[in-house]
């Protein structure tokens, strides 16, 4: 999922909680793929 986040108007609060968003699904779903390989492997 790819966020636009060149967005006029947007205040630094509003940026940084798109960020901050796009992060936490990014790692979530990277943690998804950790645990996957790692069961996958034993």
């Amino acid at each position: 999922m790819k966020q636009n986040l060149n967005t006029p108007g947007l205040t630094a609060t509003q940026m940084w909680m798109k960020l901050s968003t796009q992060y936490e699904i990014r790692t979530t779903e990277h943690l998804h793929m950790l645990w996957q390989n790692y069961y996958d492997f034993t």
